[in-house]
């Protein structure tokens, strides 16, 4: 999901406009949402939407949880690792995403999702609220 948010919220756009579900899947075969995460996190990567640090987290969650979902033979010893693993890199994928940070008492959002929530109607622009 926050693969999916990070693509929405970078706001990608082909000649000068912005990208929609029929380019998405003419670019792509299929609407990025539906994508595998494999390649969710290539086309994130293609687009330069992503760090190597954050593909890596991406990658370490999808390959942990195909071992465990997918491979009759793999050995449950290292559950507890990998679970601990996983949360930190999903943990990671979340602040980079949102973009969390404390500033003198307050949450700071990644300034992408901001502009996201104020397109949707979730939150309103600062300079809207000033003008009230």
């Amino acid at each position: 999901m926050l693969a999916i948010l990070l693509f929405d919220i970078s706001e990608p756009q082909i000649n000068d406009k912005a990208m929609n579900k029929a380019d998405q899947k003419y670019l792509f075969g299929r609407t990025f949402e539906k994508q595998s995460q494999y390649r969710r996190v290539e086309i994130l990567q293609s687009l330069n939407f992503t760090t190597d640090d954050l593909k890596n987290s991406f990658d370490l969650i999808r390959i942990t949880r195909k071992k465990y979902l997918h491979f009759w033979s793999q050995d449950h010893e290292s559950l507890p690792n990998d679970a601990i693993n996983v949360f930190k890199a999903a943990v990671s994928i979340a602040i980079e995403v949102l973009g969390q940070k404390i500033k003198d008492g307050m949450i700071i959002l990644n300034p992408l999702l901001i502009k996201y929530l104020e397109r949707h109607g979730v939150i309103e622009a600062q300079d809207d609220i000033e003008e009230k």
